[in-house]
């Protein structure tokens, strides 16, 4: 990704297991990176999202708020960022 200073984001971060609350992948842990992420590019931080529920499908609460929210703000939003892509989807097809 090139240039991405002042581009706008929402940041998402998900866990599914007792392991991944405390090791690795924790939600601090997600944070942290996504964060410093947008820090170094100088990108601004729209909302944040984080839900602990399983990525089979998109049948997730949280998920649902943040998808109502980015269709809602769609001109003030560039990127959706997460951590890694199973975080986000652990269906490929369906995401």
């Amino acid at each position: 990704m090139n240039n991405l200073q002042g581009k706008r984001a929402i940041l998402y971060r998900r866990v599914s297991t007792t392991d991944q609350k405390v090791f690795g992948n924790s939600l601090n842990a997600q944070q942290g990176s996504l964060r410093d992420f947008c820090e170094k590019n100088s990108m601004n931080i729209v909302k944040e999202f984080q839900e602990d529920y399983s990525a089979k499908n998109f049948n997730r609460p949280e998920w649902k708020r943040l998808n109502a929210f980015a269709k809602k703000n769609k001109k003030d939003i560039d990127y959706l960022l997460v951590v890694d892509w199973d975080r986000f989807s652990r269906n490929v097809y369906e995401a």
